[in-house]
């Protein structure tokens, strides 16, 4: 079985939603909603389960020295740790830049499940990891299926203008929920993956598991929901 390691990389700056991963959300936020996700998958995944047959082959959460805070976290719920450096934690940095602390890692295969997305289950996690296995190493990604009228930005049609929007062929369109790549491919591609070859993609049926907090007005929408789910 190839291996498969999952990775959070998480930082305490952000420029659109300040003190993201540790804003209240509810009565929580966002770094302990997916610090309990990981829990419950190490429960699932490596509990009483021989080690040839784990899904995944280790799980840790990647952080800067200097965000004490989500230390603190992540060693009080005995969560593995990664260090990043100063030029990982730059999101403006390109890819293989923002992963350059992959080399040290005895994988080649890397789950990212986004920490951003609170409605996120673990079972789709899980999923997406038997799914990889199934069949040759390969990129895998979260999507959602969209029909509608598409143009570009000179206003030209990019897909066929059907009468009704239901009978246009559907595209689809990233929900940046989980990503599966391989860290080599950062570095030869520049992206996570050849953006010139086909990427399996994985259709997410629940709109409300696909919400992602990129903004402030993501951040009270999402908000709204989790107290109404957890009243």
């Amino acid at each position: 079985m190839t291996k498969l390691f999952l990775l959070n990389v998480e930082h305490e700056s952000a420029t659109r939603v300040p003190d993201k991963p540790l804003r209240p959300f509810g009565d929580t936020c966002l770094f302990d909603i997916y610090l309990s996700k990981l829990e419950a998958i190490f429960q699932q995944v490596w509990n009483g389960v021989p080690e040839e047959e784990r899904l995944l082959v280790d799980a840790a959460v990647a952080l800067w020295p200097g965000d004490k805070r989500l230390i603190e976290k992540a060693d009080d719920a005995d969560i593995p740790r990664i260090d990043r450096n100063e030029a990982s934690r730059n999101a403006h940095n390109d890819l293989a830049t923002q992963f350059n602390f992959l080399k040290d890692i005895d994988c080649d295969w890397f789950l990212w499940p986004n920490g951003c997305a609170p409605f996120l289950k673990v079972e789709t996690i899980l999923e997406i990891a038997r799914r990889f296995h199934e069949g040759e190493p390969r990129p895998i990604t979260t999507v959602r299926e969209k029909r509608g009228w598409i143009w570009d930005e000179s206003g030209c049609s990019i897909n066929e203008h059907a009468g009704s929007t239901q009978d246009t062929e559907p595209y689809y369109e990233s929900t940046y929920n989980v990503h599966v790549f391989n860290k080599h491919d950062l570095v030869k591609y520049g992206h996570y993956w050849n953006q010139d070859a086909p990427v399996e993609m994985y259709v997410m049926k629940d709109e409300i598991e696909t919400m992602d907090i990129d903004t402030m007005d993501d951040f009270a929408a999402c908000e709204k929901v989790w107290r109404e789910q957890h009243e």
